[in-house]
């Protein structure tokens, strides 16, 4: 599994830190599959905002 990090921020709201992180998930579904499992298990929130298939 290929991770790439297309941007990343922290802004402050009230004194307390907030961060974001996006990135892309290259490899086969079933490697993206525990990649995106594994990070559920993390103590953050995560969202997948889409899906899209490689061209190459």
């Amino acid at each position: 599994l290929d991770v790439s990090i297309l941007f990343g921020g922290i802004d402050y709201i009230q004194n307390t830190s907030v961060g974001r992180l996006i990135v892309i998930l290259n490899g086969d579904p079933e490697n993206a599959q525990e990649g995106l499992d594994y990070i559920k298990t993390l103590p953050i929130e995560s969202e997948v905002i889409g899906y899209v298939r490689a061209n190459h």
